[in-house]
């Protein structure tokens, strides 16, 4: 009798093509945990500590505040360029 429900069983399998509902449970719940778990490690990654944060914030307060550099006087358009490229500044730096 073991053969005969062995062979009733893989046909049941074989014959519609599809395994058991409960092994595309299991398997489905297997992948599901996986991504889960895989999610929340690239979180956990992405995440940045308290203490990180405030260092950078102190870090950044203890910066020197810098000037921007600003131009005294924007030259002519026929004037040389004040990059030092010899061209005339319309066809350099000030095309556009």
């Amino acid at each position: 009798m073991q053969v005969s429900q062995i062979s009733l069983w893989q046909h049941d399998i074989i014959g519609s093509g599809e395994a058991p509902e409960m092994a595309k449970d299991s398997i489905f719940n297997r992948f599901s945990k996986k991504q889960q778990k895989k999610q929340l490690n690239d979180l956990g990654q992405r995440a940045r500590s308290i203490e990180d944060i405030e260092s950078e914030q102190e870090m950044l307060e203890q910066a020197e505040k810098v000037e921007p550099i600003k131009a005294d006087v924007i030259p002519g358009r026929n004037d040389p360029c004040s990059c030092g490229s010899g061209k005339k500044y319309k066809k350099c730096c000030g095309a556009g």
